[in-house]
């Protein structure tokens, strides 16, 4: 009886001695049913991202609400993409270095599962998983590019494009509490004039209630949470934030 896990195969026997006989002597072929492991027996994924073909376990990718959802589309097509190198999968707006980089921590060849990735490959796999709902390696990447070195402005804009809120708070405070004012290319960079007034009035009631050593950080994030419309609640500091 045949399985409905199943796969039939057809008998190499069979094709060899239906090649020795005549049309009209041909037996029928002769095909044996075998059952699919449930847990390993892997279906693939072929991807095609700018010119490049990766060839993928699909499971790992049934992680994501994202391509589940996306696998029970139907396609109204009778090939389904993704099943081979005629139909892949097209990434759109995806680099293959960000796709790579992702990959190596999705799918770690042997031997490579310790390896650090760079900080450009973090910012890849934080696009990807924010972008394909990998809500684990999202977090993984956030919390390996709080200590790196930013620009104030470059973690705000990533804050916002990623809602990353303590990095937004801390990044503006960060602007608050220090010594030069907002320069004319950092306006520019978040939001111009309107940016600059707010941070403008930040910055003196910063002043107005603090001096010295308590002019600083963390006690100019209750003020940008105020003014910037941002979380008062937040975790600890971690950022890091190049010197002005």
């Amino acid at each position: 009886m045949a399985h409905t896990n199943g796969i039939r195969v057809r008998l190499p026997s069979a094709i060899k001695t239906a090649e020795k006989l005549s049309d009209s002597e041909c037996a029928p072929p002769v095909y044996i049913s075998y059952e699919k492991d449930d847990d390993y027996y892997f279906s693939w994924l072929v991807f095609l991202v700018g010119q490049r073909l990766f060839n993928v376990p699909r499971h790992y990718f049934e992680q994501s609400t994202v391509f589940v959802d996306m696998f029970k589309l139907p396609s109204g097509k009778k090939i389904e993409e993704g099943t081979s190198i005629q139909h892949p999968i097209e990434l759109k707006n995806v680099s293959v270095e960000d796709f790579k980089a992702f990959l190596k921590l999705l799918i770690p060849r042997p031997g490579h599962e310790k390896d650090e990735l760079t900080r450009a490959e973090w910012l890849g796999v934080l696009s990807l998983s924010n972008m394909w709902d990998f809500r684990e390696f999202r977090e993984l990447a956030i919390t390996k590019l709080a200590p790196e070195k930013m620009q104030a402005t470059e973690r705000i804009l990533l804050g916002y494009k990623y809602e990353i809120w303590d990095w937004l708070v801390y990044s503006h405070a960060h602007l608050v509490a220090r010594k030069r004012f907002l320069s004319v290319e950092e306006a520019r960079k978040l939001g111009g004039l309107p940016f600059a007034i707010n941070m403008g009035l930040a910055r003196e009631k910063a002043r107005q209630q603090y001096s010295g050593w308590k002019l600083n950080v963390e006690n100019c994030r209750f003020i940008v949470s105020d003014i910037f419309d941002l979380p008062s609640a937040i975790g600890k500091n971690t950022i890091g934030i190049e010197d002005d």
